[in-house]
């Protein structure tokens, strides 16, 4: 079967952008804030501030894929997660996360597949095992699909293998 990809949906890529513009704007008040006070509390939020709404915008901005399903596996772009190969992964389940959605892919050996991770991803990843059950979880806001959808692809891939 061919390869397919997810991306970020446009509602979600605009909410993010605007949340960017609103970070951006912020902390340009608190640079002129601070510039006035001479404070340097103000440059520290500043800076924070304007770091993460310029790398926020740039994620948005960026249109590429934030899940690929190919022969070997699913790779998760959004959060360092990487390949997730087939030979890890027994099925996929729907699960409530607050007032969202995610998609929990169900695995066989979650102990190996940690291992392949780096410390942080792991950490991560080992706090969804007692959440949700399995290490491996997508929220839905990375996909441009229904999680039903999503859900009902993955499976016809893998049943395809």
């Amino acid at each position: 079967m061919k390869e397919f990809s997810f991306k970020k949906s446009a509602k979600n890529r605009t909410k993010d952008i605007l949340l960017s513009i609103v970070l951006i704007f912020v902390s340009s008040l608190m640079l002129v804030k601070s510039y006035n006070d001479d404070s340097k509390f103000g440059l520290i939020i500043f800076s924070i501030l304007l770091f993460g709404g310029v790398y926020l915008l740039f994620k948005a901005l960026n249109n590429k894929s934030t899940v690929i399903v190919n022969k070997e596996g699913i790779s998760n772009n959004t959060n360092g997660m990487g390949l997730i190969p087939w030979k890890f992964i027994e099925g996929f389940e729907i699960s409530r996360v607050g007032a969202s959605q995610a998609l929990v892919i169900k695995t066989n050996d979650d102990q190996a597949l940690l291992s392949r991770m780096n410390g942080i991803s792991r950490k991560l990843m080992q706090s969804n095992i007692s959440k949700l059950g399995s290490p491996v979880v997508i929220m839905e806001n990375e996909f441009d699909e229904s999680l039903s959808t999503v859900k009902t692809k993955l499976e016809d891939y893998k049943d395809s293998l």
